[in-house]
């Protein structure tokens, strides 16, 4: 059973790689993170991540830290991963 979930779980982060990979050269649109006036404030701790030769199949996470640093709640409602080299 441990094994199957190992599988899919590869596939589909295989499946992941291949879509970002085969995806259109699009110029990534600007959003600014911080709001006019008061309100919520979001830091993020790292702003790329490099995860160095990653063989294939291999399994990696990435580990990075959001804060809400503003006087009012943060709601995340989209996040998008850009692979910029590698593929």
């Amino acid at each position: 059973m441990r094994r199957r979930i190992v599988v899919l779980a590869s596939l589909l982060v295989l499946t992941a790689v291949l879509a970002a990979c085969s995806g259109s050269k699009r110029s990534a649109e600007t959003i600014p993170v911080a709001p006019k006036g008061k309100g919520p404030e979001i830091t993020v701790d790292k702003e790329s991540l490099d995860f160095g030769k990653v063989r294939f199949l291999q399994m990696v996470e990435p580990a990075f830290r959001i804060s809400n640093v503003g006087d009012a709640d943060l709601h995340v409602t989209r996040v998008s991963v850009t692979v910029l080299a590698g593929c």
